[in-house]
């Protein structure tokens, strides 16, 4: 008999990011304006959930694909 192997498998979008239009001092980079402090404290949370799903799954191979943009990372 073979090993189970568990899959989980999430989408996940990036968190609340600055909108250069919305703000008065400018982005460096328009194309990846950072996240704003909410767009942080979102990604944070998300962690969080990750790891404990992750622990309570016992999942101890973790495969991750990111977009290189800052927001994502």
């Amino acid at each position: 008999e073979g090993k189970e192997h568990k899959l989980f498998l999430a989408f996940i979008r990036h968190g609340e990011q600055r909108l250069v239009k919305d703000e008065k001092t400018p982005v460096e980079n328009e194309q990846d304006p950072p996240l704003t402090t909410n767009g942080k404290a979102q990604a944070k949370k998300t962690g969080e959930f990750l790891k404990k799903v992750l622990e309570e799954q016992e999942i101890k191979k973790v495969i991750i694909y990111s977009s290189p943009f800052l927001r994502a990372l």
